[in-house]
């Protein structure tokens, strides 16, 4: 028997690859599996380019799934992972009637660093060399830039400082919170600046690429603490553990491999 074709309103898919969801008005006809056929070389939003979608090369075939959620029906739809954000059409065949399909992918940003945290043994003002690997998980380019900057601050300052601003006493007529953001001030490491002397550019959906940043670390720092802080890399906030050894000042070392 041929599938005949509805005029209804199409299902309207969005989200991102892995969660794409359609309201349905209740008294719709839907089952609880249907096979969904999108057009292979969708448009995709970004330059205009075509790009293939599908579960395999020579599957189009998806399956979209019913489901209650909070009380509402909805169609469920799952992409691979790197399909580009843009607009899809296609059809779902429900009770041997075939409906149109559009599916809306936004931008998902996602990227990994291997190790999933760094720690650095390094002298004031040392400059101090790790390997990373980037991996975009996600469907879109990011930026890997060549140059960073991030905050650290010594690790139990805080309590440091709280009790100082308690025992301590402060100078004729300036308040104890003044005392206190002093004492705070006091235990901030200032501005471990990140140079990707190797690997920086744009990282393609699904690519994963070796990294070599070297670390400049302030002058500034206390030896014997230690500090933390988050680089910033695109979307992630990429935890940086910072041992200062303690003793007598030396000249900086050469630049060395980081460690966990």
């Amino acid at each position: 028997m041929a599938t005949r074709r509805t005029d209804a309103e199409p299902f309207r898919f969005r989200g991102t690859p892995g969660s794409l969801s359609a309201a349905v008005s209740e008294g719709e006809a839907v089952a609880r599996r249907m096979p969904v056929r999108l057009a292979l070389g969708g448009k995709a939003e970004r330059g205009g380019k075509r790009a293939r979608v599908g579960t395999a090369p020579d599957a189009d075939v998806l399956v979209a799934r019913a489901s209650r959620v909070e009380g509402d029906l909805v169609l469920q739809l799952t992409l691979p992972p790197r399909t580009p954000p843009g607009t899809y059409e296609g059809t779902a065949e429900v009770d041997g009637e075939e409906r149109a399909v559009v599916v809306e992918v936004e931008e998902e940003v996602e990227l990994e660093v291997v190790p999933d945290q760094l720690t650095l043994k390094a002298a004031p003002g040392e400059h101090v060399a790790a390997a990373l690997t980037l991996v975009n998980a996600g469907n879109v380019e990011v930026e890997i830039r060549k140059a960073y900057a991030f905050g650290i601050f010594a690790a139990g300052g805080l309590e440091r400082a709280l009790h100082r601003a308690y025992v301590e006493k402060r100078p004729e007529g300036e308040r104890r919170v003044d005392f206190l953001f002093e004492r705070l001030a006091e235990e901030h490491g200032g501005l471990v600046r990140v140079a990707i002397e190797e690997g920086s550019g744009e990282l393609a959906p699904g690519e994963a690429r070796p990294v070599r940043a070297s670390f400049h670390v302030p002058k500034e720092l206390t030896r014997g603490r230690t500090y933390t802080g988050t680089l910033p890399l695109y979307d992630v906030r990429y935890y940086v553990r910072l041992v200062v050894p303690a003793g007598k000042e030396s000249p900086p070392a050469e630049p060395r491999q980081g460690s966990r």
